[in-house]
């Protein structure tokens, strides 16, 4: 469920998306759905867990991951606003970073559920690994990259909590 919801997110259901202006409904999709994997589908804890989902995922446009699957330098005029320092040069650091700020707010919530601290290593991995896969096995697909990267990013978090335990 994790691999659709991102890709629902994702540039593919885009004109959908933007014509009927559900762009926050889609990010809510992706965030309820994490909100369910990590136990929380319907009590009171949903809604902060979506919502910081949310605010981690709707961190820029992609500009590192689209430089690393075409195999081109990152466009200087479409860098994100967090790419500062080293993230301005490596598209792999950036997506690594960007994976950490996917997992970030969600994991702040472990105080109320231990298990959300997986969220951060969780994402940290999926967004570099769903892009190398992509690249190397898929022909750099960005949709099949969004796949992955909610698969993956679903898969760690159920395997890190369940190995936790």
């Amino acid at each position: 469920m994790m691999a659709v919801a991102d890709r629902i997110r994702g540039d593919a259901f885009q004109p959908w998306v933007v014509e009927a202006n559900h762009r926050l409904s889609a990010y809510l999709i992706l965030g309820w759905t994490f909100a369910a994997l990590s136990g929380h589908a319907f009590d009171w804890f949903t809604i902060p867990v979506a919502l910081l989902l949310v605010a981690g995922a709707s961190s820029g446009l992609s500009e590192p991951i689209g430089a690393y699957l075409t195999n081109r330098s990152m466009d200087v005029s479409q860098l994100e606003w967090w790419q500062f320092g080293w993230l301005k040069q490596s598209a792999m650091l950036s997506m690594i970073f960007r994976g950490a700020m996917w997992g970030l707010p969600v994991s702040l919530l472990w105080y109320f559920d231990h298990s959300l601290i997986w969220a951060l290593p969780a994402y940290t991995i999926a967004m570099p690994a769903a892009a190398v896969i992509a690249k190397y096995l898929f022909n750099a697909d960005w949709a099949r990259m969004e796949f992955i990267r909610g698969g993956l990013a679903g898969g760690l978090f159920v395997g890190f909590v369940t190995l936790s335990q």
